[in-house]
């Protein structure tokens, strides 16, 4: 009873940060298309710096990749906020922390949609950007030497922090 009850805080906490991106994606989707475009053009000017003979045969797959490390990104950081709701949630419903309950509930995510929107934003970028060097890495090393490769790595990271300086122009 007490294990099917922990599963079903944790699933509905995971689904009511994805519903309340669903009902307003368009802050997280403003983030995503950022990211995105400048990933991509940080990819492009990068490799026509170094070799730009196979940038034609990789395009479509490093678009694809890119894609990709967004989506397993966005899902990560759905996950990561999720986990943090149902702790919290665990927290506000627990007898040791109930003369702090108010204080711990005021900090929920779910109660602001903008500050909800603008954690899944921030943790998208930094997760995206991981996955990035996760799946972009290894297809690069078909095409390129090692030093090229191993460089592409440095390049993720600050783009990954020219977006989280727009994201931080956006809050303050």
């Amino acid at each position: 009873m007490i294990v099917a009850r922990l599963i079903f805080s944790f699933f509905r906490s995971f689904l009511s940060v994805g519903i309340r991106i669903l009902y307003n994606p368009w802050y997280v989707f403003k983030i995503s298309f950022l990211w995105f475009l400048v990933m991509l053009a940080a990819s492009y000017i990068y490799f026509l710096w170094t070799h730009q003979g196979y940038l034609v045969e990789i395009r479509r797959d490093l678009i694809a990749l890119l894609a990709k490390s967004l989506w397993v990104g966005l899902l990560c950081s759905l996950g990561f906020v999720g986990i943090y709701e149902f702790i919290l949630q665990m927290m506000c419903a627990s007898k040791f922390f109930l003369e702090s309950k108010h204080q711990l509930c005021s900090i929920s995510l779910l109660e602001q949609d903008m500050n909800l929107s603008q954690v899944i934003g921030f943790f998208e970028v930094i997760f995206a950007s991981f996955w990035a060097c996760v799946y972009i890495e290894p297809f690069l090393q078909h095409w390129y030497a090692n030093r090229i490769v191993h460089g592409y790595h440095w390049l993720i990271i600050a783009a990954t922090v020219v977006c989280l300086g727009f994201l931080a122009l956006i809050i303050f």
